[in-house]
């Protein structure tokens, strides 16, 4: 069974996962520890009236570092490749100052969203598509959870929402509430919001460079661009129950773009696994988004069903058959059908 979930707890104060199977970290010494991860795939995309697309190869390595100085001071650095890039994917220190209160600094991920940032927290291979719309993404600054045991309250204060939105110039607010009203009920829900300062009009030289080789420089007006506010809410709930997962998600989000856009989404999922390795998920998901004119942008369902097997405590291997209906006349229209095959190393 692939039990794969986020909590906010003051134990972790971020993005805790179980792992698939009983993978575990790997002690360096009695204060440094590693954990991480391989992901490997082979996926086909066809989508309707345009070219089948087919590709192979090592999506993602990841090795996270774990300093534990103490029982109330320990940090983490995680490190990522992909074939794009290699980065420091997040580092931050967590300081736990009461029973109840917990502190962390740095580079950390959202407490925002069903679906993790990585594989390791999905249920299938792919994500929605929808998390730079209801999703804080990872970002820099300040958090703080207080949590029980029935409840947990966070606010974190960050130079931005996620790497494609808000302004450095003013900082980004996420606030967190989880509720667990039994040991297999779980709700969250979370509101984040940033903003984008006005552009004054400027003017900026352009460059000539006419025949002969005689360079001119005009002076061309930029105009002003007004600014915009960021507003995202998202809620999720999920029950865990014998060998059933069911969960349900709901997002909408303003400004996420300067096109003033309005965007909304959903999500509902259903995860059973049995005790010989084998799992199946069901995945139905929408998003619609339209600009202040009121065009629509995206206008999108799909439906995923994902089988998915665990060879042993370290390799899961997951299936997925993905169907995309894209009705958004305003913009052309494309329907498109995916397949996958994924092999995930966890260590």
């Amino acid at each position: 069974m692939r039990i794969i979930r986020k909590t906010l707890t003051a134990a972790a104060l971020g993005l805790c996962s179980i792992l698939p199977a009983s993978a575990g970290d790997f002690d360096l010494s009695d204060k440094l520890s590693i954990t991480g991860f391989i992901d490997m795939s082979y996926t086909m995309t066809d989508p309707e009236g345009g070219t089948e697309d087919e590709a192979i190869g090592l999506d993602q390595f990841e090795i996270d570092f774990m300093y534990g100085f103490s029982e109330t001071f320990s940090a983490q650095v995680d490190l990522q490749y992909t074939p794009d890039d290699t980065t420091i994917e997040s580092a931050w220190f967590t300081m736990v100052l009461t029973e109840n209160l917990t502190f962390k600094a740095g580079r950390f991920l959202s407490y925002s969203g069903w679906e993790t940032a990585e594989p390791t927290g999905l249920f299938q291979f792919s994500g929605t598509g929808y998390a730079d719309y209801f999703y804080g993404g990872y970002q820099q600054g300040l958090s703080a959870m207080y949590s029980t045991d029935f409840f947990d309250l966070g606010v974190s204060v960050v130079d931005d929402l996620a790497g494609v939105t808000g302004d450095a110039e003013t900082l980004g607010i996420e606030l967190a509430l989880a509720i667990r009203p039994t040991d297999y009920w779980t709700i969250k829900a979370f509101y984040l919001t940033d903003e984008v300062e006005d552009t004054a009009a400027t003017t900026e030289d352009v460059r000539t460079v006419a025949v002969g080789g005689v360079v001119t420089f005009t002076e061309t007006a930029v105009a002003a661009v007004p600014g915009y506010d960021i507003d995202i809410f998202n809620i999720w709930t999920s029950v865990e129950v014998g060998g059933f997962t069911l969960a349900a998600e709901y997002g909408s989000s303003e400004g996420i773009t300067a096109m003033d856009d309005d965007n909304t989404g959903f999500l509902l999922m259903g995860n059973y696994g049995w005790d010989n390795g084998f799992a199946l998920t069901l995945r139905y998901h929408a998003l619609e988004r339209e600009n202040a004119a009121g065009t629509t942008l995206e206008d999108t369902t799909a439906f995923t069903i994902s089988p998915s097997y665990a060879v042993n405590d370290y390799l899961l291997i997951v299936t997925e058959a993905r169907f995309d209906t894209d009705d958004a006349a305003d913009v052309g229209a494309q329907d498109t059908d995916s397949f996958a095959v994924e092999a995930l190393i966890t260590f």
